[in-house]
């Protein structure tokens, strides 16, 4: 059983990080803070031991994009609001940001995911490509692909 101590270290270390993955495929804060708390109660029951805190968090991670994909499959629902840029706690107010943030928000959700997990959580390829049982290859061209997108949306926004 983990301490409290422990634990609330665990939890403000990686909130943040659990609450971008999974708006970014639920779009809806209720629906993400549940996915979030379910998270962090999988953590506490799990009898697994963890080496370091970073096995600790490619594997809340691992657990918060099954539950998102599970959550979707069940309801069958596709989101497409952007609530996104106002929800996750961010101490940037640039225009510039919350612009990218928004065109982000329009990916399709595997472009999306790359995206935040490479620029947002700063994850390296490799980490990403563990993260999502793809090669790393694979995780480059979603990268690619991704910035494409998002270029190609600035240009037909007139800002590119």
């Amino acid at each position: 059983m983990i301490d409290s101590k422990k634990f609330e270290k665990i939890y403000n270390n990686y909130y943040k990080l659990l609450y971008s993955v999974a708006y970014s495929y639920l779009k809806n804060s209720s629906d993400v803070e549940e996915a979030v708390q379910e998270a962090f109660l999988k953590f506490l029951k799990t009898k697994t031991k963890f080496k370091t805190d970073e096995n600790i968090k490619f594997w809340l991670v691992r657990v918060i994009i099954n539950y998102c994909i599970n959550q979707l499959k069940n309801k069958k629902r596709y989101v497409t609001d952007d609530e996104y840029v106002m929800s996750i706690p961010d101490n940037s107010n640039n225009n510039r940001s919350e612009y990218i943030n928004s065109l982000v928000e329009r990916l399709d959700i595997k472009y999306r995911i790359v995206i935040v997990l490479f620029y947002y959580e700063n994850y390296s390829i490799e980490e990403i490509s563990k993260e999502l049982k793809i090669s790393q290859s694979a995780t480059k061209m979603r990268l690619k692909r991704a910035k494409e997108k998002i270029s190609e949306m600035e240009k037909r926004n007139g800002n590119g």
